[in-house]
């Protein structure tokens, strides 16, 4: 840990946007305002803590910044996190093309989505991120024929293992 780089973050989003003084009318009705991208990391956050060992980290360097930076067994995970619907990210991008991570993970306003290496995870999901990556992951290891996956919805396709095909159900 770099002591001397690090971001502040609030226990509850809720008070976050109370402090900076933000009306609920511009989260709910504008597509943009000021504060947008730290209340979004703020609420990104407080989702994952307690999901994994090892708490979410920030990852500076002096090209840029990755939000968070996750460990799921021996897994490290890249996080960028967007209030909206921009996938402009240069440092995470560049990060993800520099180390190739086996997963790399951008919460956002858009519904689930593949961008190369990057898959795009809607924010609602943010709370069952591990949870459905050890489910599937663990099934795809301890079997010896194919997995199926069957869902009303494409949603939690980006948890899902490579080896796990994907059928929807609806």
């Amino acid at each position: 840990d770099k002591l001397d780089q690090f971001k502040l973050f609030l226990f509850d989003t809720g008070l976050l946007k109370q402090m900076a003084g933000i009306d609920n009318s511009a989260i709910l009705l504008k597509s943009t305002y000021q504060f947008k991208g730290p209340l979004t990391e703020n609420y990104v956050l407080q989702q994952l803590r307690g999901q994994f060992d090892v708490m979410p980290r920030y990852f500076s360097s002096r090209n840029g910044e990755i939000d968070f930076v996750l460990q799921c067994g021996m897994e490290i995970i890249p996080v960028e996190t967007k209030g909206g619907e921009d996938k402009s990210a240069p440092t995470f991008k560049k990060y993800v093309a520099d180390n190739h991570p086996q997963y790399a993970v951008r919460f956002s306003k858009m519904g689930y989505r593949k961008d190369g290496n990057i898959t795009n995870i809607p924010l609602y999901l943010v709370g069952k991120t591990k949870e459905l990556l050890e489910k599937v992951n663990h099934t795809v290891s301890t079997v010896t024929g194919s997995v199926v996956y069957l869902d009303k919805s494409q949603k939690h396709m980006y948890e899902l293992n490579n080896k796990v095909r994907l059928i929807n159900v609806v």
